[in-house]
């Protein structure tokens, strides 16, 4: 494609997909200068302007701040409701602790997925949602943002995985069905509060082992191998959404960096 593109340079669209391709391998340095020659063509393609913006992200420890702010408002400016803007938009408030203003972003990234997205993209951003609302109210959150976590890496080429075992507490053992739904996700520390990677099963699998990694990520713009410290969230829901609900019974690990194996968690409280 690249001696395709240099044949015919003006194809702004072309440069924008080249530097996709180099995102999806990782290499969001070398999709960068691709992405400058599709900005300077097709300056008006939201989609290209929020993908350069994660890319830039990406390089800079999964920081929004500067370069890559001003081009997801520049994508919103051309299209108020393009889904990928508002998420990033709704990360960039979120970060900056403007927890108000990240769940309106987050409410009308929600309001236009389409509707043939995956269910879980929908019940994370519900979710964001919730906290985002929550942390706005003055409430605590369920856990403690940290900075200057760096992005992980894949050592050896192999894929960055957290695995492990969920079990529940003795004392809440009579609590809920064997039918409840049972979500263990990881949650970057210094980001906004969907999950990079989830799955789940049901309170009768408990104890429960779990692995965590890309392929079972929500959204592919943000994966487990692309952040820096986790938590890894143990929830069991009634409703069988993943949005915490008063009655949810949860538990939550110690920071830990992806890569890490053979952890705990407890499901040891009940959501008030």
């Amino acid at each position: 494609m690249k001696k395709r593109l240099e044949q015919n340079p003006n194809d702004g669209t072309g440069w924008a997909l080249l530097a996709r391709s180099y995102v999806e391998i990782g290499r969001h340095a070398d999709a960068v200068p691709f992405y400058e020659k599709a900005m300077k063509l097709i300056p008006d393609d939201p989609q290209m302007l929020a993908d350069y913006a994660d890319a830039l992200s990406m390089l800079g420890g999964r920081t929004l701040a500067g370069k890559p702010d001003a081009l997801i408002q520049q994508a919103l400016k051309i299209d108020p409701n393009h889904v990928k803007a508002l998420m990033l938009a709704g990360t960039v408030a979120f970060d900056r602790k403007e927890f108000g203003q990240a769940a309106q972003y987050w409410e009308r990234a929600n309001a236009n997925l389409p509707p043939d997205a995956e269910g879980e993209v929908r019940q994370e951003l519900l979710s964001g949602i919730a906290e985002a609302k929550e942390l706005a109210g003055g409430k605590p959150s369920m856990a403690k943002a940290v900075g200057g976590a760096a992005p992980s890496t894949k050592p050896g080429g192999q894929a960055v995985a957290i695995s492990g075992t969920v079990s529940l507490a003795p004392s809440l053992a009579g609590k809920g069905a064997p039918t409840d739904t049972l979500f263990v996700f990881a949650r970057e520390m210094n980001g906004p509060p969907m999950p990079v990677s989830i799955v789940r099963a049901t309170k009768q699998d408990l104890p429960f082992t779990f692995r965590l990694d890309d392929s079972t990520s929500p959204m592919p713009s943000r994966k487990l191998s692309d952040v820096g410290t986790v938590v890894i969230v143990a929830r069991l829901s009634k409703s069988g959404e993943a949005t915490p609900k008063s009655g949810d019974l949860q538990g939550i690990s110690q920071p830990m960096k992806p890569g890490a194996n053979k952890i705990t968690v407890v499901i040891d409280r009940e959501i008030p």
